[in-house]
């Protein structure tokens, strides 16, 4: 999955400039990697808490930015909007796997 965000992200790139949203995303992504890069050196429970807590169902957040980008998105173009719906949805599973590890690792 994360290996598909960034292939995604990559195209996303040669096509135009990245829009705000898309950065969020791969701050967002950079940070959850990092979460549980620390809880799987230190096989803490806390940091698997925090790791769980941290990538909980947000598909309602995410459907709010993916109906603000249909509405507000002044570039009109179908590209944009499939590049956006794709990069999201492969953000949700990638956060979807983190929060699955996660609690499969909880003692």
């Amino acid at each position: 999955v994360l290996n598909e965000f960034v292939t995604a992200l990559r195209s996303a790139c040669k096509v135009d400039e990245i829009i705000e949203s898309e950065e969020i995303l791969i701050e967002s992504l950079h940070l959850l990697c990092l979460t549980m890069y620390d809880s799987v050196k230190s096989q803490s429970q806390e940091d698997l808490t925090l790791l769980g807590t941290l990538t909980t169902d947000k598909g309602d957040v995410m459907q709010n930015l993916r109906d603000n980008f249909m509405k507000d998105n002044e570039v009109n173009k179908k590209v944009d909007k499939d590049r956006y719906l794709h990069l999201t949805n492969l953000y949700q599973r990638a956060v979807w796997l983190f929060n699955r590890w996660a609690h499969l690792n909880k003692d």
